[in-house]
């Protein structure tokens, strides 16, 4: 706990290794951002994946040296059943074109 406390702050003397406690992630836009771009603010909201999902998938990139947009197709294609349903028909008909 008391490494978490140092890591945390920007002039900490002695930052450590450690694995990273718990903690919410959540997704927030603000009420201009939604007007000016509903279509991925809609996105946006429906977005959600597990710990383990991003763990396993930042693990594959660390251990292939993938580049994020390789690590990025890695995860459409290894969770399709998680993010199929955050897109509409049309960008899913797209998507499934691109990851041919």
């Amino acid at each position: 706990p008391e490494i978490h406390a140092c890591n945390a702050v920007e002039t900490c003397k002695k930052p450590g290794k450690s694995a990273y406690p718990p903690a919410e992630v959540v997704t927030a836009a603000t009420t201009d951002f939604e007007k000016r771009e509903p279509e991925i603010a809609a996105l946006m909201s429906k977005v959600t994946f597990t710990d383990e999902q991003m763990s396993e998938t930042l693990a594959w990139q660390d251990s292939k040296k993938a580049s994020a947009d390789e690590s990025a197709v890695h995860f459409l294609t290894t969770y399709k059943t998680i993010w199929a349903d955050w897109l509409s028909p049309e960008a899913k008909e797209k998507l499934a074109a691109v990851l041919k």
